[in-house]
């Protein structure tokens, strides 16, 4: 286990390094730059300006500068506000964090329920109508439910607040949003899951010891059950965390997805380059954790 750890760890590194290294020179070889929308400079404002951020030094000083503050945990300065972006990432990491948990709290709680349900009624209604539901989260986009939800519930029925974060009613719509996608996939693991489980031979060999359906399914079933959706959850976990970008944009959510938006419409290469390093740090850790934890759920898996 402790070598596994181990060589995750340095395969991590190599993965976020080139992230890192991908990011930064498809940033700076976009065409326009960071101060192209800015008032009209003189020639040595503009030289002076960037002096400040590196931009007179070649491209390949500026990476050496960049990998050098990434190994130190700096990530350099905003080019347009006057923050670090370490701290841009702090300001807009609790927003996303939050509105992350609750998705996937959703999307498990409902996803694993409906695949149950469907798996105990295979093949009947119960089975199909959960199947359209999966399908359904799965098929229509967040760009698409958003909207829908925001003008049905919040506009039309006026339940719950049609944006910001502010509320308890008000992280309501963006967590469906967000969560619906990954329950739809949840539900269909867990009944994949559950259905194969219910056909191996320890599960027969439990019936026929005369223990009952509720005790076979809990205590024998439902473990193997699960390990698909543990396994999915990793990946699963780092895309909600990632994957809000539109969500927070509708819903205008003050998180990291709407501080990558701001950064990318300004071109600013540090705030860029720092939050994409993140998401991949983020990406790479949920993804350990989770092979972790199916190692620690299925001992087989171990080897």
């Amino acid at each position: 286990m402790i070598a596994t750890v181990v060589r995750r760890a340095a395969a991590a590194v190599v993965v976020i390094f080139c992230v890192a290294t991908f990011a930064f020179f498809a940033l700076h070889a976009a065409p326009g730059g960071p101060f192209d929308r800015e008032r009209q400079l003189s020639g040595e404002a503009r030289r002076n300006v960037e002096r400040a951020y590196h931009l007179d030094q070649p491209v390949t000083a500026q990476y050496l500068g960049f990998l050098d503050g990434l190994v130190h945990g700096d990530l350099g300065w905003s080019m347009k506000r006057p923050q670090r972006v370490a701290a841009i990432i702090a300001e807009g990491l609790p927003a996303s964090a939050e509105l992350a948990a609750w998705a996937l709290a959703f999307a498990v709680f409902f996803g694993v329920g409906l695949g149950v349900v469907a798996a105990a009624g295979r093949d009947g209604p119960l089975d199909h109508a959960t199947r359209a539901v999966a399908l359904l989260g799965v098929s229509v986009p967040a760009f698409v439910i958003g909207p829908l939800l925001v003008d049905w519930v919040a506009l039309r029925l006026d339940l719950v607040p049609a944006a910001r974060w502010d509320t308890a009613a008000s992280r309501i719509l963006p967590t469906l949003t967000l969560g619906l996608a990954y329950l739809g996939v949840i539900a269909r693991l867990t009944r994949a899951g559950t259905v194969e489980a219910a056909q191996q031979d320890f599960v027969r060999t439990a019936r026929a010891k005369g223990l009952g359906e509720a005790t076979v399914f809990f205590k024998h079933a439902l473990r193997p059950a699960l390990l698909p959706v543990v396994s999915y959850l990793g990946p699963a976990a780092a895309g909600l965390v990632t994957g809000s970008i539109v969500v927070e944009t509708i819903f205008q959510i003050p998180g990291l997805g709407a501080a990558l938006v701001q950064a990318a419409t300004g071109r600013d290469y540090p705030v860029l380059c720092g939050i994409l390093v993140f998401y991949c740090v983020v990406v790479v850790a949920a993804n350990l954790i989770a092979d972790l934890a199916v190692a620690a759920l299925d001992p087989r898996s171990r080897s």
